[in-house]
């Protein structure tokens, strides 16, 4: 008896072109147009104006908090002072602050040359949150010391309980402020968002685009 003849090779589909990149593979790692290099080039360095900026605010910070809601009797005109504006300067100090923590990771490259992250079809399985909320504890946990280190003497008339609101309020808004970079990102955030936005995910059969955003 015969043997059964072997079926036919399947047949497998070219990859299809897209316009202006040729044919795409989707193990193509690197920029594949030249939007996309211009982005990797973009999201490829530190955005070191992001990063300087977050210092001068936090010294503009430390020297209201110190030379003005520290001495609020003096400059507002009052005779006591007022716990209201004096908490002014820690809560400035923690927005700074955690701020600029927080910029530390958003600043930092998102893309090279040579590789050039796509999204895959099941979406996204690696997340920032994790050091997100590191930096944002750390922020939360300095901001008072450094509250504390700048303003120096602490005049005998604050009371207990305006000394511990001065750390809770410090800490509060430097954990909440670290997260600001995510929402009004450097350049190298928008570009690595823009890049994950037009990156095709091509297949045997077919491609397709995938879009996302990041945290």
């Amino acid at each position: 008896m015969d043997a059964q003849a072997p079926p036919p090779p399947a047949i497998v589909e070219p990859v299809p072109e897209k316009p202006g990149l040729g044919r795409v593979a989707s193990t193509d790692l690197y920029a594949r147009s030249a939007r996309e290099r211009e982005l990797c080039e973009t999201a490829s360095h530190p955005d070191w104006l992001y990063l300087a900026i977050q210092p001068l605010l936090v010294a503009g910070a430390i020297t209201l908090d110190t030379q003005v809601f520290k001495y609020d009797w003096s400059v507002f005109g009052g005779t006591e002072g007022s716990t209201f504006v004096r908490d002014i300067g820690p809560e400035l100090l923690g927005l700074t602050w955690g701020t600029f923590v927080g910029s530390f990771l958003p600043s930092m490259p998102k893309c090279s040359p040579h590789f050039a992250s796509t999204v895959p079809p099941e979406g996204q399985v690696r997340t920032p949150l994790t050091l997100a909320f590191a930096f944002a504890f750390f922020a939360g946990v300095t901001a008072p010391i450094i509250d504390y280190i700048a303003i120096g003497y602490v005049p005998p008339s604050w009371s207990d309980g305006e000394r511990v609101s001065r750390v809770v309020l410090a800490s509060t808004f430097a954990f909440g402020a670290a997260f600001i970079p995510y929402l009004l990102p450097p350049a190298t955030v928008r570009a690595a968002r823009e890049l994950e936005k037009i990156r095709a995910t091509v297949s045997a059969q077919g491609g397709f685009v995938t879009y996302t955003t990041s945290f």
